[in-house]
């Protein structure tokens, strides 16, 4: 069923009246009368739709905000977190739909309206963040006698922390001070980040001859001077990361890697006073500096914690490291030169070593990686992913579409994009649900959640490797104004990707493709009371480690020969290949691992306290060439094109640390036995369905059956 919803769907373009005909039949009878909107939303047959789930939203929220109110000026806290869980419940479901629907669907009606309601709701929402009221519902109840789950307990804090750090509890003037260092932050960031992506060093022109080793193709795409000279953009880092991938000379490798990180703009002091305000308005709010207020309920929870990680990783991964750089001596000898690998020849060097790593493989299309999703979720959770035909309007399954996609087969493709309607997503999408199995008859039980696949690379999308929740799993219910209980409430999550030939991804796509769709059983299995702590939404260094613990599946050949198959052959792909392609894309770990840490260090630091006192950008490239990495990086200012210092403040680190925790879970649990339902139903247990909420150190400790502490995870890389 699984292997005809995607070779028998849109992924392979009807080509005959005769068959849309019959698919036309076949939808017919499936579909029936049943008429809905996106995503299954009523409201949303039309773009007019998104005001009437504004209107509804600022209702629901309205009555809430009333009945907490209520309960402060009386005194008493009993519900004050159901409440507030429904407030944020209803503006997410709104709010994140808008957003993710700017991001993947075609332009037009829907995505301006959408745009529209994301910025009306937005402001509503910073209004309720501002009210008083909802702060001391959750710091009354907090304070007061009354019985709570650890899960709530740790709702009612998270809820609380994220008005403290908007300084709500501080009085009128101090509110105002921070809404001002906030604002002024912001609009710092968009600065830096336009700079940082935007600013052009001195210029840089060089002789096409110096440029041996960049393939014909790509060398035609640069810019030229009018007597031939190829300009190097010092604004576009990845045309500059690319050069140093291919070019031969040493030298001019050198010059193109000093290059990326000149600029003759302000960012060195756009980027200080960034740091400084992030840490000013930290104070102000009542935490030593910006890192320590980034990291309030994080698994790590202090910056203490994140640094000893950080040194207990570099020195793991130290002796390999060092392997790892002789492995690219003995290539660099090769090429006739002798020295010392520095840093402008890790990326040459390492790509003559794993130069096929983006070769596509048959085995691995879209299809078999879908079936290999489904062998997973079988064998650990007793689960499956179906697809199911979306209602008319729901995707862009509607009777028009039908219409234009016969007249699109006959005609040809030009009627398809004239008339194509704006309230469609497009014709790419599938819809799956993620159902309960039972192995013994296998017959589908209760569906977990809804899912929506968006893989097909388009235009006018958002193409990187995406999930988005646009509804949570949570347990807690609603009233209804007609009195009844509202419909529990399942996840409904899209997973988005831009593959251009799903008939053989490359090994990269593949891991990436697991790596969301980790993410999103985070969403589908979770079941918390609280919408809050649902899934994903928690701090990136717990919300990382579903995803990158479910690419390791993809690295065992116990679990790849069971769905990588050749499509005419039908024979699984060898170990031998398989151990190839793994060690081709993981072909120099600690090198990636050692870049990693050099910025989650940088990050660390010029959101520290300690940067408050030095004001040293310089400062930081210090510290991580003394304590961190064997190159000296003072003379490459990495913060100039390290976009996520913007973004993270202070949360870069996740990555490795997830890296860590992921592969000592695998290690203990998964290696052996990859498939074992037992390890799979614990896994699901304390991991995926609780999602980001409780105690996690006590979770990770339930599920492996042990403590765990940082300097162990970081033995594990």
């Amino acid at each position: 069923m699984l292997v005809g919803g995607i070779v028998g769907g849109w992924y392979r373009p009807l080509s005959t009246l005769h068959q849309s005909v019959g698919w036309l039949h076949v939808c017919a009878k499936r579909w029936g009368d049943s008429v809905t909107g996106l995503v299954g939303k009523k409201e949303l047959a039309t773009p007019d739709g998104f005001s009437i789930l504004e209107k509804n939203c600022r209702e629901v929220v309205g009555n809430h905000v009333d009945a907490i109110h209520k309960e402060v000026s009386e005194h008493r806290f009993n519900h004050s977190l159901e409440h507030l869980d429904h407030i944020s419940n209803s503006l997410c479901k709104v709010l994140d739909l808008c957003e993710a629907l700017r991001q993947f669907h075609p332009p037009g009606d829907m995505v301006d309206a959408s745009v529209e309601c994301l910025h009306s709701l937005g402001l509503y929402m910073e209004e309720l963040n501002t009210d008083p009221n909802l702060y001391w519902g959750m710091k009354g109840m907090l304070s007061s006698n009354i019985e709570l789950s650890n899960e709530a307990r740790f709702c009612a804090e998270s809820y609380m922390v994220d008005f403290e750090k908007s300084a709500i509890h501080l009085g009128e003037d101090v509110r105002k001070k921070v809404v001002e260092a906030t604002t002024n932050i912001a609009h710092l960031g968009m600065e830096v980040e336009y700079l940082q992506k935007n600013s052009v060093g001195v210029p840089f022109y060089i002789p096409e001859s110096y440029l041996a080793g960049v393939p014909p193709p790509q060398l035609k795409m640069l810019q030229r001077m009018e007597n031939g000279d190829v300009i190097i953009p010092s604004y576009d880092q990845s045309a500059g990361a690319y050069l140093l991938t291919v070019v031969k000379d040493r030298h001019v490798r050198k010059v193109i890697e000093e290059h990326i990180y000149a600029t003759e703009s302000d960012v060195d002091t756009k980027l200080e006073e960034l740091f400084l305000q992030r840490t000013k308005l930290a104070q102000m709010v009542g935490f030593e500096d910006a890192a320590h207020k980034a990291l309030v309920q994080s698994l790590a929870d202090t910056p203490a914690t994140v640094n000893n990680f950080i040194l207990s990783a570099a020195r793991q991964i130290r002796p390999k490291l060092e392997k790892e750089l002789a492995t690219l001596e003995a290539v660099a000898k090769e090429q006739g030169y002798y020295g010392p690998i520095e840093t402008y020849d890790v990326k040459y060097y390492s790509n003559l070593v794993s130069k096929t790593l983006n070769t596509r493989s048959e085995y691995f299309s879209l299809q078999n990686c879908f079936v290999g999703i489904n062998v997973i979720l079988r064998n650990l959770f007793g689960a499956a992913l179906v697809p199911v035909q979306p209602a008319k309007g729901e995707v862009c399954m509607c009777w028009s579409y039908i219409c234009l996609k016969i007249m699109h087969d006959v005609v040809g493709t030009f009627f398809w994009f004239t008339f194509l309607f704006n309230k469609v997503w497009h014709p790419t999408v599938q819809k799956y649900e993620l159902v309960e199995m039972s192995d013994e008859t296998g017959v589908q039980g209760d569906v977990i959640g809804t899912f929506y696949v968006d893989l097909v690379y388009r235009e006018n999308k958002n193409n990187h490797p995406s999930h988005y929740t646009l509804q949570t799993g949570r347990k807690l219910r609603d009233i209804l104004p007609t009195g009844e209980l509202e419909p529990q409430e399942k996840p409904i999550i899209t997973l988005v990707c831009g593959y251009e030939d799903t008939s053989a991804l490359t090994f990269d796509q593949a891991h990436s493709l697991f790596h969301e769709f980790g993410h999103a059983l985070h969403s589908l299995f979770s079941r918390t009371t609280y919408q809050h702590i649902g899934g994903t939404r928690g701090s990136s260094d717990f919300s990382e480690l579903p995803s990158t613990l479910f690419e390791k599946f993809l690295q065992s050949y116990d679990v790849v020969k069971l769905f990588a198959k050749h499509p005419i052959s039908k024979q699984p792909i060898s170990r031998d290949v398989h151990e190839k392609l793994v060690s081709q894309s993981q072909a120099f770990p600690s090198i990636n691992m050692d870049e990693s840490l050099i910025l989650s260090s940088l990050d660390q630091y010029y959101n520290s306290a300690d940067f408050l006192e030095s004001r040293s950008l310089q400062k930081g490239l210090e510290l991580v060439s003394e304590n961190i990495t064997p190159f000296n990086v003072t003379h490459l200012p990495r913060y100039r094109r390290f976009f996520h210092l913007i973004t993270y403040e202070a949360g870069y680190y996740s990555y490795a640390w997830c890296q860590a925790l992921a592969k000592c879970l695998w290690d203990e649990k998964f290696e052996a036995n990859p498939l074992s339902r037992e390890n799979g139903e614990r896994y699901r247990e304390f991991i995926l369905e609780p999602g980001s909420g409780g105690d996690r150190w006590k979770r990770i400790e339930d599920f492996l059956g042990r403590r765990i502490t940082v300097q162990e995870m970081a033995l594990h890389l």
